[in-house]
């Protein structure tokens, strides 16, 4: 019988110490994220590639972007304006700690309040035995091992035990008015610490189904509490929801939408035998404890049955349902949108039930004194499970090992070699054995009673592993954030824009990831990035700029047709494999459409054989970091007065990627259902200038020396949100070139002023 809650002073303060404790485990967890030079602050996936460049880049370059406003990307047309994007709390973060201290503040947070809430709401809120409150705790930090979290998730899904902890406190009080304002805070608090499209619907989904079918408590009586709490969401939530309604039909996340899925049942089940291997590769450890409870009994507790079945409910939903749906249905919305988020609540539910199921056998092992053959094998079952959870320990650690030393170019000798790791697992494999014959002449009150123990002193020892495993990879894992971000080369070519403001950048990614906001943190604008809801044109136009990668590669074609968000330069020889010495760049991306977007710089990780890109010798290892200029980069503002019309803005987009720059500089490709006033010749517009004189987020002033009439156009992504003013005559912005701007201008006009109205 599992214990029940407990309140004794003495329970109390022991509780207390242990959660002291804890708080120390959740900085040993996040040691890689303390201030140790080059190897800390490592990348976790998308983090790395978005969401710290961003906000870095807005608060220490903000002539580049301003609060999540339209400027992040401009090329890629996210429409923020002032209103549209609250100010996170991590922002605050970087604004209170400059430079990575934000970054690595908030990594520390995350897993210090995953240590410490899930051991109280086990102990506490549960009532559970020390054992299980310990293992849930000291496990749970190592979640983000699993997703992986990062700043991506900001404290939510890592402290899903906090809010449910809180809340739980908050209907303890018994007073209605406490729980309203209790409630409203929490939810004022979950809307500044998490995301509400990647994971505030799965984190509510987690905790509505924790109360109700966990704990069990009544609908009514959470009424209170969770209305306030919701009421806090949607007020802090409003101005985002409102700026994703309102440019919904502008994103790109329309063409993922209506997107037809190439995707047959075969590939379905391929991807979810993929995802059921991550999982057990992951979390095999407590899968096989929760499979060990089940075979002694604890499927016979409520409390377990709920828990794992939650986590059960999730995962299948998670790892299945989205799939069958995108496949068989052709439902391409739980795709676009990421329903599979709901593996975020997953290890929340699988640790804890993983932490009953440890405790329960604990107890059910000592209640008789003369098991029967039954019990026998059952207890011989478990610890061959427990003997397979350590065998899945050794091999992962020292493999992990020995692929470090291998990265690291010295010998790793008998431990870190693939027959140490094999002669470790064997070794395992005879202490266990030993220990399975051992204790078949020991009485069961004496064997439950030294389980405990023992549970209780490997528990350190085995989430050790984990920690260990984790910070040996990170730390020396080539994609360290400083050093990354910190490279010379972004520096020079700063230096060299600042000298002829404003152009732009684009990274090729070949040969290893090299992301293209890492130009971003060095203040560069990028003609490409990572953005969750840039222009659909601007989608379209970047499918005509990859079309060689594209053509060449069947991934390629699928991750970007129809998981968008990433707009990057793909090598059509993947990110490993380098591709030969005489491949032509133009064969992988058309730089034509790279130099009518401003493109003047690029970064590479491996050369680009084009006679129009300029190597730049930075004074660096050339293996390190390649980088070019492009000599035929258009500037962002030009004047032209030749001009084709189409009816179709797909045969638009055909023949201005068939163009070469001479045209692009000279013609403006216009179409029939936005067409602007035209210049009355098409003569040469000769000695005709334009200057920028101020140039801002929302606002950029133009200096104009012409006598004829033009068209200007500006190579910012198109937006109904923007006016121009032409000496002082307010005029519409049309699209130009499929994805651009462009402004009819009068002979002698002086000045221009294009403005971003929304949210003024």
């Amino acid at each position: 019988m599992l214990n029940q809650p407990k309140h004794s002073s003495f329970m109390s303060n022991r509780t207390n110490s242990i959660a002291g404790l804890m708080v120390l485990w959740g900085l040993l967890a996040s040691l890689q994220f303390f201030m140790f030079g080059d190897n800390s602050y490592i990348r976790s996936f998308d983090n790395g590639d978005a969401n710290h460049p961003k906000t870095y880049a807005s608060l220490h370059f903000p002539n580049l972007s301003h609060n999540h406003a339209w400027r992040h990307y401009d090329m890629c047309g996210i429409d923020g304006g002032k209103r549209s994007y609250r100010r996170s709390a991590y922002q605050v973060l970087q604004a209170l700690f400059p430079g990575w201290g934000g970054y690595a503040i908030l990594m520390i947070l995350q897993r210090v309040f995953a240590a410490v809430f899930m051991f109280l709401l086990a102990r506490r809120t549960l009532g559970l035995g020390l054992t299980a409150s310990l293992s849930a705790g000291m496990l749970y930090p190592f979640l983000i091992a699993q997703a992986p979290l990062g700043i991506y998730h900001s404290l939510g899904e890592p402290c899903l035990p906090f809010y449910l902890f809180t809340f739980n406190e908050l209907l303890r009080t018994g007073r209605i008015w406490i729980q309203i304002i209790g409630g409203l805070a929490l939810g004022i608090v979950f809307s500044q610490f998490s995301s509400l499209f990647v994971s505030q619907p799965f984190l509510v989904a987690g905790i509505l189904a924790f109360l109700l079918f966990v704990q069990r408590i009544p609908l009514v009586k959470i009424l209170p509490a969770a209305l306030a709490c919701l009421v806090g969401l949607v007020i802090f939530n409003l101005p985002s929801i409102l700026n994703t309604w309102e440019i919904k039909d502008s994103t790109q996340r329309i063409l993922l939408i209506s997107a037809k899925k190439e995707r047959t049942l075969f590939s379905t089940l391929r991807f979810t035998f993929a995802d059921l291997v991550m999982i057990f590769r992951h979390d095999g450890v407590p899968l096989l404890a929760c499979l060990a409870g089940i075979s002694v009994g604890a499927h016979k507790l409520k409390l377990f049955r709920s828990t794992f079945w939650s986590f059960v409910l999730f995962g299948v939903f998670s790892t299945f349902v989205p799939y069958i749906l995108s496949a068989l249905a052709g439902i391409d919305f739980f795709k676009a949108y990421n329903i599979r988020r709901f593996y975020y609540e997953y290890p929340f539910f699988l640790y804890l039930a993983a932490g009953i199921s440890v405790q329960y056998i604990a107890s059910e092992l000592g209640t008789e004194d003369y098991p029967r053959w039954r019990e026998r094998l059952k207890y011989i079952l478990v610890l061959c499970l427990l003997l397979l959870a350590m065998a899945l320990l050794s091999v992962r650690f020292y493999s992990a090992f020995r692929s470090i030393q291998v990265r690291n170019g010295y010998d790793a000798g008998l431990l870190g070699s693939k027959g140490g790791a094999q002669a470790l697992t064997i070794l395992f494999f005879l202490i266990t054995t030993g220990f399975i014959a051992i204790s078949t002449f020991i009485k069961r009150q004496e064997l439950g009673r030294w389980l405990r123990i023992l549970v209780l002193v490997l528990l350190p020892f085995y989430a050790g592993f984990y920690l260990v495993e984790r910070l040996s990879t990170n730390l020396s894992d080539n994609e360290r954030y400083r050093a990354l971000y910190e490279k010379p080369e972004y520096r020079l070519v700063a230096a060299e824009i600042a000298k002829d403001p404003p152009c732009r950048v684009a990274t090729a990614y070949t040969g290893r990831l090299l992301h293209p906001t890492y130009a971003l943190v060095a203040g560069l604008e990028t003609v490409d990035g990572y953005n969750t809801l840039y222009s659909a044109r601007y989608h379209l136009f970047w499918r005509k700029v990859i079309e060689g990668s594209r053509s060449r590669s069947m991934t390629i074609r699928r991750y970007f047709d129809s998981w968008g968000q990433r707009v990057y330069l793909f090598s059509p020889f993947g990110k490993i494999e380098k591709p030969p010495p005489d491949f032509p760049a133009s064969d992988a991306f058309n730089i034509d459409l790279l130099s009518l977007a401003n493109a003047k710089y690029f970064f590479s990780g491996q050369p680009l054989n084009d006679d129009r890109l300029r190597l730049i010798d930075p004074g660096v290892d050339k293996d390190d970091l390649y980088v070019y200029q492009n000599e035929e980069a258009l500037p962002r503002f030009f004047l032209v007065n030749r001009y084709i019309v189409f009816e179709d803005s797909s045969r638009l987009l055909d023949s201005l990627a068939n163009s070469g720059v001479e045209q692009l500089s000279t013609t403006a490709f216009l179409e029939a259902s936005h067409l602007p006033k035209l210049p009355d010749s098409t003569t040469a517009i000769g000695l005709s200038t334009v200057e920028p004189e101020y140039y801002s987020s929302d606002c950029i002033r133009l200096k104009l020396d012409l006598e004829a009439d033009a068209l200007l156009i500006i190579s910012n992504n198109w937006s109904r949100f923007w006016v121009s003013v032409v000496d002082n005559s307010v005029q519409p912005v049309y699209p130009v070139d499929f994805t651009f701007q462009c402004v009819p201008i009068p002979g002698g006009a002086k000045t221009v002023d294009l403005i971003y109205s929304r949210g003024r």
